[in-house]
């Protein structure tokens, strides 16, 4: 149990490591641009940054203290006519920042402003803008630059989007003035809620469309693991663990098109926007529950049942929530959603453990991919909270964490498989033991009293003769008295061998009726084809040439036959054909012995 289990963690740690280097290494550009920016370098200041200098061969973040324009949206050409501004920070929310001694709020709109000095103006330069909640537009300069959505002064005039995208630029003087207008009245956390990144390089384009790449082949995966799972499910009908995973995936691979910033989520209306942020959180709340059930089918020995209720409550609660409330009240729930989810991951690890420590089947694969799953979790959520600048990489833990559980879950279904062929086996092989008669090794009466009731009734629909053939040997009682029961075994087994090695077609079918008797079935065979067969059979018996000096006939063993042969009818049966062969096997006893009649 020890060694495999070091097994399982030993293949799963290999998996991690090959599945971590494809997402993160497309490339070395993008794997910079991922990775957590370092702080070392210049950081804004009262509205102003100095990037002389600076290198700007990778990504430089523009943190720092940006100036701030409330409730107004100024343009390059309002510069010189400006109200006097105020400071803010930048990246975070405005939700609860002091703005003009008082919170901002949620909902609102303002300009950010961000003085640069450049020391290689004429030269192309890249802005990077991620999550800037929910409309916007960037000048630089006097150039419009990038824009998500329509930006307004209300609910009506706004149109939300929610977008990662990045632009080409040329500046044409060292000092530069970034605007950024921003409008949110849609959801419930607005502002510049992730870093700006300038470079010189063109690597930020390519790194936005690897991860939009990386989005897509995340979707497809999820989505073919979790369409393979809900087509075992039809098969499997009991296995709650395989719904409960395909749906998850599904549900996953939904979000992963909307939390990956493909092209999806850059909506032209906003109804189509509230749609997207529906579904994204929807499958947020649901999927989370659903993880929850399929830990529950995996172990439910150890998954405590008040835990799971009370999930399930919260989850649909929230997910309920979504499906009624616009945007700006349901993105509100978030806050509430980062509790659970932490601390139910943490509740999840502690499930994966005990089920580990009680030698479950399949614990080790998923506590490894848990705890992976748990730690990206919390990265997430204190990245969303504005506490660490990393980025989201639930999407990649999933992918990890269920990619474990399809190969546990195959190796379960594998096992399941090879256990029902075994049984299969073993039950067919007590069955051959039940037909089968231990001396001759040919077929025993029940089982041709099972045969002929079959073949009857198939000769009955096609109306196709069916023929039977009982077989006696002569004088086998006096057989045994001479030559002992050791050698009156072994003539039984050659006769039955004999009689068996006659018949030359598989539908053919003999067994040892009883004692020396045996009976014959013979499908779609007139009277005349039986009659010849026994003939064959009887003559067989006699080519043996076994020795029987107190047979009264002659000095071998022989065999008396009686044949019948009917077409069935309706309201006859098999008991009639079998009678009407004992009678002729009789007549051949009484009349002549090593005979057919």
């Amino acid at each position: 149990m020890k060694a495999s289990t070091g097994r399982t963690i030993v293949i799963c740690c290999a998996l991690l490591v090959i599945l971590v280097i494809l997402a993160a290494c497309v490339d070395a550009d993008t794997a910079r641009l991922f990775a957590p920016h370092s702080h070392t370098g210049p950081r804004a200041r009262g509205g102003r940054l100095d990037l002389r200098g600076a290198n700007l061969s990778r990504p430089l973040p523009l943190d720092g203290e940006w100036l701030f324009y409330p409730r107004a949206l100024i343009g390059p050409d309002q510069l010189d006519t400006l109200p006097p501004p105020v400071p803010i920070k930048v990246p975070a929310l405005w939700n609860h920042q002091v703005v003009a001694e008082r919170p901002f709020g949620a909902h609102g709109f303002g300009t950010y402003r961000l003085d640069l000095l450049l020391d290689k103006p004429l030269e192309p330069h890249y802005l990077r803008v991620s999550e800037i909640s929910t409309a916007f537009r960037v000048y630089a300069g006097e150039a419009l630059v990038l824009r998500g959505g329509e930006v307004g002064t209300s609910p009506h005039t706004t149109v939300p989007a929610w977008i990662t995208t990045t632009r080409r630029f040329l500046p044409q003087r060292e000092e530069l003035t970034l605007l950024v207008q921003v409008a949110n009245f849609h959801h419930a956390r607005g502002g510049i809620r992730d870093e700006l990144l300038i470079s010189r390089q063109p690597n930020l384009l390519s790194a936005i469309q690897a991860r939009r790449n990386f989005s897509w082949f995340v979707f497809g995966a999820l989505l073919v693991m979790g369409i393979y799972h809900l087509g075992l499910i039809t098969v499997r009908t009991r296995e709650r663990s395989t719904l409960w995973f395909g749906l998850v995936s599904v549900l996953m691979a939904l979000r992963a098109t909307l939390t990956g910033q493909p092209a999806l989520i850059d909506a032209d209306s906003l109804a189509m926007w509230e749609l997207l942020m529906t579904l994204e959180y929807f499958s947020m709340y649901v999927g989370f529950t659903l993880f929850f059930l399929y830990t529950a089918a995996l172990f439910p020995q150890e998954m405590h049942q008040p835990v799971l209720r009370a999930i399930q409550i919260l989850g649909m609660s929230f997910g309920v929530l979504t499906l009624v409330t616009p945007a700006r009240i349901f993105t509100a729930t978030l806050y509430g959603f980062h509790v659970m989810a932490v601390l139910g991951s943490a509740y999840l690890v502690y499930v994966a453990f005990r089920a580990l420590r009680a030698g479950r089947a399949g614990a080790a694969v998923y506590a490894a991919g848990m705890v992976l799953l748990w730690v990206t979790v919390v990265n997430d959520v204190l990245y969303n909270l504005g506490v660490i600048r990393t980025g989201y990489y639930t999407d990649v833990g999933l992918l990890v964490f269920l990619f474990f559980q399809s190969l546990a879950l195959a190796t379960r279904f594998a096992a399941n498989v090879r256990r029902i062929e075994e049984l299969l086996a073993e039950r067919n092989r007590l069955e051959s033991l039940t037909f089968r008669d231990s001396l001759t090794g040919i077929s025993n009466r029940r089982h041709f009293d099972l045969t002929l009731s079959k073949e009857w009734t198939r000769a009955q629909r096609h109306s196709q003769p069916l023929s039977v053939i009982m077989a006696d040997i002569d004088e086998f009682k006096a057989y045994n008295d001479n030559y002992g029961h050791l050698l009156g075994d072994k003539a039984l087994t050659q006769v039955a061998h004999t009689l068996h090695n006659t018949l030359n077609r598989s539908s053919d079918f003999v067994a040892r009726y009883g004692g020396e008797e045996f009976a014959v079935i013979l499908p779609s065979t007139t009277d005349e084809g039986a009659l010849k067969i026994a003939e064959t059979m009887r003559g067989a018996i006699e080519a043996l040439c076994i020795e029987h000096r107190y047979s009264g006939l002659i000095d071998v063993l022989t065999a008396s036959f009686g044949v019948a042969t009917a077409i069935p009818h309706r309201d006859g049966s098999s008991d009639s054909l079998l009678s009407a062969a004992d009678q002729a096997l009789y007549r051949a006893k009484q009349n002549c012995k090593n005979c057919v009649m």
